[in-house]
């Protein structure tokens, strides 16, 4: 539980050689929408990794919820990560990703 990636991004980026060692990043309650972010997506770009996938909070009080999953570099191309859809009927905040490693 991030609570607020925005406000915790830049603690993520100075700690960064903690996080790359991992494959995957996901954070919960981000409370992100990137259309708020002066230069979207970009802004949430951390090193080593590709950019996020995000899921904007689903609360109507715009606190809380949220979802952002980082994919580190290494672990495989653009091209193999995929999201993939979920029904419409269920109300939750969830990502299903596929990815194919590609490492070596």
């Amino acid at each position: 539980n991030i609570r607020s990636l925005g406000k915790n991004l830049e603690r993520i980026q100075e700690d960064i050689s903690l996080f790359e060692k991992f494959d995957i990043l996901s954070f919960n309650e981000t409370n992100l929408q990137l259309s708020k972010l002066p230069n979207g997506i970009k802004d949430l770009v951390l090193e080593g990794f590709r950019e996020p996938i995000v899921y904007e909070p689903l609360r109507r009080s715009g606190k809380g919820g949220g979802l952002a999953t980082y994919v580190n570099k290494r672990g495989c191309n653009h091209e193999d990560i995929e999201l993939l859809q979920c029904p419409d009927t269920i109300y939750a905040e969830y990502q299903l990703i596929k990815s194919t490693t590609s490492r070596e």
